[in-house]
């Protein structure tokens, strides 16, 4: 999928990897639809890009209800969705309020799989698109202080895995990014909790991952996304620990190809 001339969605792009995914979709040629809950950075974004901003709650389920069809009656179908949107709630699981966790798995894990629910049909009916579902390499590590954002990311990584073999011959791509800790301010946070920071600083210290720059992961996903690829790891040095929850589903991808789409 070529981002030239493309009509690209991208979520959380008020900040951090979804602006810069957004950035460099833009260098690349593509046509921006700009989604996150903060207006006034997405504006500012948008008018640096060229893009529409399209400011919506994803925690919302009014909100996102109906959203891709807003976005298409802009700029047309999307091409491109990339789910970037999420909240780490780092800290303790026993002080992790109702409200915060709702909160977690709905825009981490319920928005995503909605937004690509809503989009898929048009793109499988055309019989091109793309979907890029932002995980995390903490959908494999056990990291304390972090149980809700791990269990949302791994639910993502598992959700890619099943629409991955669901969509083979539909002429739709989907490409899972799983990134190690990348400086930004979500990662900031992390940092500054004491169980989830010192998590953090041992994976470092042990060099089992490094930290990264967003614009290093933005360049690997719009890579895939053009070279039509269905993994983004960064760093490199992440996938050897992660080879253990991958295996499974490649080999599921592997016996249960062949199988007739719905």
């Amino acid at each position: 999928m070529q981002l030239s001339d493309a009509h690209v969605l991208v979520t959380g792009a008020s900040r951090g990897i979804g602006a810069e995914v957004a950035r460099e979709a833009a260098r690349r040629g593509a046509r921006l639809t700009l989604v996150a809950r903060s207006a006034a950075p997405l504006e500012a974004l948008a008018a640096q890009t060229g893009g529409r901003a399209l400011p919506a709650d994803l925690g919302d389920r009014d909100t996102r209800r109906g959203l891709i069809a807003r976005a298409q009656a802009e700029q047309g179908p999307v091409d491109v969705l990339v789910n970037v949107a999420s909240l780490d709630a780092a800290g303790s699981f026993l002080t992790l309020s109702a409200d915060d966790l709702e909160e977690l798995l709905t825009v981490n894990l319920t928005a995503g799989a909605e937004l690509t629910r809503q989009v898929l049909p048009d793109m499988v009916a055309r019989g091109e698109g793309h979907v890029v579902v932002f995980s995390s390499g903490f959908s494999t590590v056990v990291a304390p202080g972090l149980a809700a954002y791990c269990a949302s990311k791994g639910g993502l990584s598992q959700l890619a895995g099943v629409l991955r073999t669901e969509l083979k011959g539909s002429g739709v791509g989907l490409t899972l990014v799983e990134p190690g800790p990348v400086r930004t301010g979500m990662y900031a946070d992390i940092q500054a909790e004491p169980l989830s920071g010192a998590a953090l600083r041992r994976l470092v210290r042990l060099r089992l991952t490094r930290e990264v720059e967003p614009q290093e992961v933005a360049r690997a996903t719009c890579d895939q996304i053009e070279a039509g690829g269905p993994h983004v790891v960064v760093p490199r040095r992440n996938t050897p620990f992660m080879l253990f929850t991958w295996a499974p589903r490649w080999m599921s991808e592997v016996v249960l190809t062949g199988l007739a789409r719905r």
